[in-house]
């Protein structure tokens, strides 16, 4: 689509001309003016904007796939990594292989980044504390002869406490 110049005043023109021509000139605003002339006319050649669109989308399957190719190859280092410190847990830490699902869990529920560490407070956690001994321990508590009792503890407890009470009784009648 043509653009008419008609009805503005030679200044206005000579304006718009030293406008584009700066515009061209000017490091800085150059690639951006030459993008906007084939915006507007996508069948002008201009090479500073071609060769570079020309060249990117010529290197951009080979940019992809390197990307690709780094980022399986970044995957297969941590899986690798995290392998080796599974292992190192079974055979340094003595950790059951069945447990580093249950360590690794607890890894991130707790937020510990580090498996050895998560393996001893999973460990510590597994193992159940010694008890500690009573600073009051009392003694044993000797266990009654049957026999003396006459085999039945109930019925001699009841006469005991019934002798008991008439002792009483009689050593207040005594007084």
């Amino acid at each position: 689509m043509p653009v008419s110049l008609e009805g503005l005043s030679p200044e206005a023109i000579a304006d718009l001309a030293a406008l584009a021509k700066g515009l061209s000139d000017d490091p800085k605003t150059r690639p951006t003016f030459l993008r906007m002339m084939k915006d507007r006319d996508p069948s002008l050649s201009i090479p500073e904007v071609d060769i570079p669109a020309n060249i990117g989308a010529a290197v951009k399957p080979y940019l992809d796939r390197i990307g690709k190719l780094e980022n399986e190859g970044r995957e297969r280092e941590i899986k690798d990594t995290i392998l080796q410190r599974r292992q190192s847990l079974i055979k340094d830490k003595g950790v059951k292989e069945s447990d580093i699902p249950e360590i690794e869990k607890m890894m991130v529920e707790k937020g510990i980044s580090n498996h050895d560490t998560a393996a001893e407070f999973f460990l510590s956690q597994q193992n159940s504390a010694a008890p500690t001994p009573s600073a009051f321990s009392q003694p044993a508590i000797p266990r009654p002869d049957m026999k003396a009792m006459g085999g039945n503890i109930g019925a001699w407890a009841r006469t005991e406490a019934a002798n008991a009470i008439s002792d009483l009784i009689k050593g207040r009648r005594a007084a």
